[in-house]
Order: C-alpha cells, then sequence, then structure tokens
C-alpha cells in the first residue's frame, strides 16, 4: 500500500552542543522519527577531584545556557564499564556492562539557579545529555489539513521515553481525533493508555493500526495527544508518536515495490572472481550476475567507511557532503537517499554495525528503524546477525513498499574466517604478494561472505517476489595487502578505489549484463530515484538508467579523496580516474606533485607518470586539481576534523570497536 508520512526527519543544530531537537526517538533499542521528543544537548560540566575521595570527582551540573527553560530536565550520563557478576552467567557476546546515570532536576536550572552536583568515579568521561521535559499539552500536534478517497490505514507506534520510564511514571492517554475542515469538535477515533511503570510491555514501542473512514473529498485533519491519564497530575514525562503513516489502497505499480541496498564493507573487486580473480572467492555471486547487471568499473569516493557510505547515500562527493571525520555531521539541508524514498512512500530501515555509520553523523536520517549492532566481542563483522535482523523487520511489515539498507563489515580486519573455508580453498594455491597468509584469510572471509549474502537473498525473495524487487550490492571501498607499501585502506590505488556495484530487478535491469564504463558511488541515488519515479536531488552523480539502457554518460571522470591521515602527513589526497587512466594530486598546493598511471599498459599502477605525458593525463590532472580546490574550500571554513569525539569517548564499546577496526589506536 502506498503510504503518508505525517512526520519529517529532520536534525537541527544549537550553540555547538545540540545533538538532536525532536526528529528520533530510541525507546528499547528501537530508533524512530517521530513528531515531538526532548530536545537534548551534550555538554561536559565543571568536574574536580572530591576533596573527601581522591577517587571520585565532584561535577557540578548547569544546563547550557541556550537550553529554553522548561518544566524538567533529564540529565544522563555513561559511567565506565564494570564487570558483570560472578552470579551471572557469563556472556560471550558482551563481558562488561555499561550503567547510566540519570538523574532529574527542575528546568530552572537555566535560569539562574545554583547548579546540582553529582559525584562520579575518577574514570568517568564526565560527558553528559541534558533533555529539556516540555509541557504535556504542549506535545499536541494536528496535521495540516487533508483529504482522503477511499479512506486508510493510520499505522504508527506510541511510547513513553526511557529518560521518563522509572518506577514513578505516570500513565499518559494517547488520543487520535479528526478535525473535520471548519469545524471545532474533535471526533475522536481511537485512544489508548500506556503505563510503564506497571506493564513492561509499555517500555516498548507499542503498535497501532487505526481505521481511517472514507470522507471523500472531505478536508479534515488528524489531531494526535498524549495527556496524563489523572487530570492535574503534573509529574514529568515524556510521550512520544513514532512515525505515524497513513496506508492506501494502491492502484498499477510501475516501480520497484521493495528496495534493498546492500554494503558489504571493506569488499575489494579485485579478490572477487566475479570481477575474473583466480581463487573462487564468490561462487554463488557469480550464479547471481546471470540476473542482472555488473558495473565492471565501479569506484569508492573516499579511503574509509565513512565519506564512502555519506557518498552512497547521499549522491555527493566527500567534497559536498563534508563528513569526512568523526567530528563532522551531515548538513541538514542534504537530502538522504532514504528520506526521498521515504517521501516516496516506502518503510524505510536501516541494519548496521556500528562504528563509523554513527546515527548521530546523519546516517539514520530517512530512516523509520535505524539499528546499529554494537556486539563487539566476535570480530569486526556479523553479517549473519545483520542479515538474521533485516530479515525479521521485513517479514513484520504490512503490505507497503519498503527501502532496506544493509551494511556489514563481515570482510574487514580483523580477518577470522569460520574454519570450513580453509578446506574450501584446499589445494588451491595460496595467493602471491608481500602478506600471503593475510590475504588467504581475507579471500576466505569473502567466501564466507558470498555463502551468507546467497541465503540471505534467497530468504529475502521469499517475502518479496523477484519482480517486485531491486536488489543493489556494492562496496564502500576495498583493502590493501602491501601492494603499494600499505595495509589497511588509506591510499587511492584501485585495490581500494575499484569495488563491487551490481543490480538486479527482474523486468527492468538487463540481465547478464557487464558495463565497463567507470562509474561512481555518487551514482546510487540518483540511480534509485530514477528507478523509483521521485523528483531528483542536487547530486554529483548521475543515473546510470541511460547507461543501463544502452546510452553513454557525459562524464569524463570521477573522483575521490583520502581521509587526513598520519600516513599521508597530516595531508589530504585528491584523485581523477577515467576509463584507462588516474591522477592522484597531494593536499598541499606548495608542493604540487602529481602521480598518474596509464592503466591500459600499467593496469598494477607501478610506474607514475607526469601529467605532461599524454593529453589524456594533463586533462585527468587539470580535474583533480579542480576537485582539490573545491575540497580545500570548504575545509577553511570548517573545524579541525578530528578522529574521536567527546561522545564516542563516552562510550567505551564504540571505542573498543574503532579500535578494533583499524581506526583509532
Amino acid at each position: 500500500m502506498p503510504a503518508i508520512r505525517l512526520v519529517g526527519t529532520e536534525f537541527q543544530t544549537g550553540g555547538g552542543r545540540a545533538v538532536v531537537r525532536g526528529s528520533h526517538v530510541t525507546i528499547d533499542g528501537v530508533i524512530r522519527p517521530t513528531f515531538t521528543g526532548s530536545q537534548q544537548y551534550f555538554f561536559h560540566p565543571d568536574c574536580t577531584p572530591a576533596e573527601d575521595d581522591p577517587d571520585t570527582l565532584d561535577c557540578a551540573i548547569e544546563l547550557p545556557p541556550d537550553m529554553a527553560t522548561t518544566p524538567w530536565v533529564v540529565i544522563e550520563t555513561t559511567l565506565p564499564p564494570t564487570e558483570e557478576p560472578a552470579s551471572e552467567p557469563a556472556d560471550p557476546r558482551a563481558a562488561a556492562v555499561t550503567p547510566t546515570l540519570r538523574m532529574m532536576a527542575p528546568g530552572l536550572l537555566s535560569g539562574g539557579v545554583e547548579p546540582q552536583h553529582v559525584r562520579l568515579p575518577e574514570e568517568a568521561t564526565s560527558f553528559f545529555f541534558a533533555r529539556a521535559m516540555p509541557e504535556l499539552p504542549a506535545r499536541t500536534v494536528a496535521t495540516p489539513e487533508m483529504v482522503l478517497p477511499g479512506g486508510g490505514v493510520l499505522r504508527t507506534y506510541i511510547g513513553i521515553e526511557e529518560a521518563a520510564q522509572g518506577p514513578r511514571a505516570i500513565p499518559i492517554v494517547f488520543t487520535v481525533s479528526v478535525l473535520p475542515k471548519g469545524g471545532t469538535k474533535l471526533e475522536r477515533i481511537h485512544r489508548t493508555i500506556l503505563d510503564p511503570a506497571r506493564r513492561k510491555r509499555h517500555r516498548s514501542w507499542v503498535p497501532l493500526e487505526i481505521p481511517l473512514a472514507d470522507r471523500g473529498a472531505e478536508p479534515f485533519r488528524l489531531v494526535f495527544e498524549s495527556l496524563p491519564r489523572d487530570k492535574g497530575d503534573l509529574r514529568p514525562s515524556l510521550p512520544v508518536w513514532g512515525d505515524p503513516t497513513i496506508l492506501r489502497p494502491e492502484g498499477k505499480r510501475r516501480h520497484p515495490r521493495h528496495i534493498v541496498l546492500i554494503s558489504l564493507d571493506t569488499l575489494r573487486a579485485r579478490s572477487m572472481s566475479a570481477y575474473g580473480y583466480h581463487t573462487p572467492t564468490t561462487p554463488k555471486f557469480e550464479k547471481l550476475l546471470s540476473e542482472g547487471t555488473l558495473f565492471e568499473k565501479a569506484f569508492t569516493t573516499f579511503s574509509n567507511t565513512l565519506g564512502a557510505h555519506m557518498s552512497m547515500l547521499t549522491g555527493l562527493y566527500p567534497a559536498n557532503h563534508r563528513v569526512r571525520a568523526m567530528n563532522l555531521t551531515l548538513d541538514e539541508a542534504i537530502p538522504t537517499l532514504a528520506a526521498r524514498v521515504r517521501d516516496a512512500g516506502y518503510e524505510t530501515a536501516a541494519f548496521t554495525e556500528d562504528a563509523l555509520l554513527r546515527a548521530e553523523a546523519g546516517f539514520q536520517r530517512g530512516f523509520a528503524r535505524y539499528f546499529e549492532n554494537k556486539d563487539i566481542a566476535d570480530g569486526a563483522g556479523d553479517a549473519e546477525g545483520t542479515f538474521r535482523r533485516a530479515l525479521a523487520w521485513t517479514g513484520e511489515q504490512p503490505d507497503e513498499p519498503l527501502f532496506l539498507f544493509v551494511h556489514t563489515y563481515e570482510v574487514h580486519a580483523p580477518y577470522r574466517p569460520p574454519d570450513y573455508t580453509e578446506k574450501e580453498l584446499a589445494g588451491i594455491p595460496s595467493p602471491g604478494g608481500p602478506v600471503p597468509h593475510k590475504l588467504r584469510r581475507y579471500e576466505r572471509e569473502i567466501l564466507h561472505l558470498d555463502r551468507l549474502l546467497a541465503d540471505f537473498l534467497a530468504r529475502l525473495e521469499e517475502l518479496a517476489p523477484p519482480g517486485d524487487l531491486l536488489v543493489i550490492i556494492a562496496a564502500d571501498h576495498g583493502e590493501e595487502f602491501l601492494e603499494h607499501g600499505s595495509l589497511f585502506h588509506v591510499q587511492l590505488f584501485d585495490e581500494v578505489m575499484h569495488v563491487p556495484l551490481f543490480m538486479r530487478w527482474p523486468g527492468r535491469i538487463p540481465e547478464g549484463l557487464r558495463i565497463d564504463t567507470p562509474v561512481s558511488l555518487v551514482d546510487v541515488v540518483p540511480t534509485v530515484l530514477d528507478l523509483v519515479g521521485a523528483e531528483p536531488v542536487r547530486a554529483d552523480g548521475t543515473s546510470l538508467v541511460p547507461l543501463i539502457e544502452g546510452a553513454s554518460l557525459a562524464r569524463d571522470a570521477v573522483f575521490a579523496q583520502t581521509a587526513r591521515s598520519a600516513q599521508h602527513g597530516g595531508k589530504i589526497h585528491y584523485i581523477a580516474r577515467s576509463a584507462t587512466a588516474k591522477c592522484i594530486v597531494r593536499g598541499d598546493e606548495e608542493a604540487d606533485r602529481a602521480e598518474c598511471f596509464d592503466l591500459v599498459a600499467d593496469p598494477e599502477e607501478k610506474n607514475p607518470l607526469g601529467p605532461e605525458t599524454s593529453p589524456e593525463l594533463t586533462a585527468l590532472h587539470a580535474e583533480a586539481l579542480a576537485y582539490r580546490a573545491q575540497a580545500k574550500r570548504v575545509i577553511e571554513g570548517e573545524a579541525e576534523e578530528k578522529e574521536l569525539t567527546a561522545e564516542d569517548e563516552a562510550d567505551p564499546r564504540r571505542r573498543e570497536k574503532l579500535r578494533m577496526l583499524g581506526y583509532v589506536e
């Protein structure tokens, strides 16, 4: 059924401290966009060693001055991990627990009242969130006028934010009413009471489906109210409406009913047998090629997960989306793919594996469900668990279009392939190169992922017939094994830049087609929007639909850049690439040194050439310089890029995940 989304997914910032305001709320681990949410800021209080106990800190809690005065404020911080009690059974997935300190205070703290004090352990980060709790009547929301010929179904989730779920939580009445055009009396169509203090199931999102009568062409509004059950009860609470959506009967459909975008982090094309690699790492993926179109020369935009995925989900190069370091957040004015297809009527969800795809960086925008797997004990990736969660969500959805984004670190370092993969590759010569033992473990990881991916797609087709399903499989970047002196993924050679890209939609995307025109991750967004018939957005990429249909692209080069790293002397490198050549330029214009490569004569990129060697290299060099100039203009107006933010330091699990992935020491 096509959908009308009644709530947007806008983020706001303010005073250098704000995280989000009334856009998404997490309850019991599930994130949903909401009409109303607590206004949230993060800040550092003033902490000094306690005079009577050197192992504790005395912290003065004073709300940020830019937080509006409200009746109540909830203040939270994460405390250092503590070992689990010996009496509890060992959990191999979590060796420690991270407690939370939560306190309520009058909102008048921001009006000059003396700061409150709290004692913290010496090793605490003293990193705090403050949430403003407005008066309950202020949470009444009325939609704009609408007409709904044929009627429909209102689907929403109701809940109480976790900060207000304590033993003294008050019962809240949620009502939905219709207000006819020109009328003054509400026609109530639904009433539910949540009592989280007494009913455990009321501490999670509670789903509602409410029939909407056929009112023909009569305009009306929907009015959402959440008030105390007991009149006059002034105790604080945080009721929210999660992702209210109107489902309507569906007519004949010309666009894909379901869209699934799968990102296989760190999977390089040159180690896939589907791309001609000598070791059979992707036998099941090879069989899939007969059902869709493979882009043989697809390239990333960034040499690590953060910037590359933001390009994949916005259609912009890193110079324009600007999310290249962990202290940078996507600008509110930039739409995401999820937000655009959501506006087109699709239910949206993402299942990711934490670390760099942080919701707070802007990745969750447009997703009604954003799940970050914070498990770190079993290694860098958990494709099996991520695919399982994605399938469970898909099977729970009503009969409406959906957009599903799935991301896994399965083949990212550290490489820990299951034992069976060693037998699978027994007798096959070990790979060459400086570190064959590492590369063989990487190959085995790919083989395992190939099996998991095939199983995921097979089970997905049981829930969504292939003819209704657009599947896009990509990677954010590749991996280096000392081909050019580095491990991990920090350079701009093809072992990092060349990534898989495959699309399948029976009846619309050609089967068995292989395209060798250079394409980029920035092309994913405009291609999907073209296929679903949605309005295009400003993007650096271009729709690949004409290319699929046999036309050519009016584009000479695609671009990419590195993160700022010690390996590059703190500089950023930039690249322009065509079908047959590439040029890399350094980040400082004073040392305007360039390395160019003729990829026909030198596909392994061993013999750098000067840009003056040929007209093609001269032109590519100019393109690379122009992209660098554009990127530098953006960087000069920003704060210094940092690898880790205070928020990440406050979450020991995230920091450990980043350490295991190699992004921090």
